[in-house]
């Protein structure tokens, strides 16, 4: 087998319901920061998906802030705008909540409050300078993968895409909460069934089989406990 190397964040909690819990689950990392701030997009705070995580952190006795402007493929303006309403809340502590794009402008956000470097200098793998503020990805969709990885895209000028690949954009922890992830749209139709789940399995490197392969038989054990509650949420 050739050498490889497989880097991911340090701290993953997996558990439906996680994110009722998130004061409690986060608490080491926590700490005694006390002002949280969350990067979010309109539709995920509408359909009160946010709700549960924000009112235990507050029962915590923790400031919550939170900006829900993020849209797809987010514009770097747009990036550096919620930098600026974080600082002026006094972020202490950045979760990104949501698909891909609330996460990926969450790890810019930390990142630019913990340095004086200036975004456009970072775009490129490795050009980070400084360090970022403690930092938590929730995914609410199982697509993009952003929790686990050291990179954030955004749109500069009216489509270019830059991307920054730096180790320093691994969150410190992700939580993965599966009641974010059953459809909890009441309006929407759960489209699949288990027997429609089948894993894609790459051969892009020797782990991925692996660990694919591992993930499918922890799912499939699993389906059949949680999968009449996903049913029951969206009828």
């Amino acid at each position: 087998m050739p050498a490889f190397d497989f880097r991911t964040v340090p701290h993953i909690h997996a558990g439906p319901g996680s994110t009722a819990q998130l004061a409690r689950i986060a608490a080491p990392l926590i700490g005694g920061r006390a002002r949280i701030f969350i990067v979010t997009d309109k539709g995920v705070r509408s359909f009160g998906l946010l709700d549960a995580a924000v009112e235990g952190l507050q029962a915590a006795g923790l400031s919550v802030g939170i900006n829900d402007s993020v849209v797809p493929d987010p514009p770097e303006d747009m990036v550096l705008a919620v930098v600026e309403e974080a600082r002026k809340f006094g972020a202490e502590l950045v979760i990104g909540f949501g698909g891909g794009s609330s996460m990926d402008t969450a790890k810019l956000v930390a990142l630019l409050l913990g340095t004086d470097q200036p975004l456009a200098e970072m775009y490129g793998v490795d050009q980070v300078k400084g360090t970022r503020l403690p930092l938590i990805l929730i995914p609410t969709t199982a697509g993009t993968g952003s929790e686990v990885t050291p990179i954030s895209v955004v749109t500069v000028g009216e489509t270019s895409k830059m991307g920054v690949n730096d180790p320093a954009l691994y969150a410190d922890m992700a939580v993965l909460d599966a009641e974010l992830t059953c459809n909890p749209f009441p309006m929407l139709k759960f489209p699949l069934q288990p027997a429609e789940i089948l894993p894609v399995l790459s051969q892009s490197q020797p782990s991925t089989c692996s660990y694919a392969a591992l993930a499918t038989t922890w799912l499939m054990n699993s389906i059949s406990d949680y999968w009449p509650k996903c049913r029951e949420m969206t009828l």
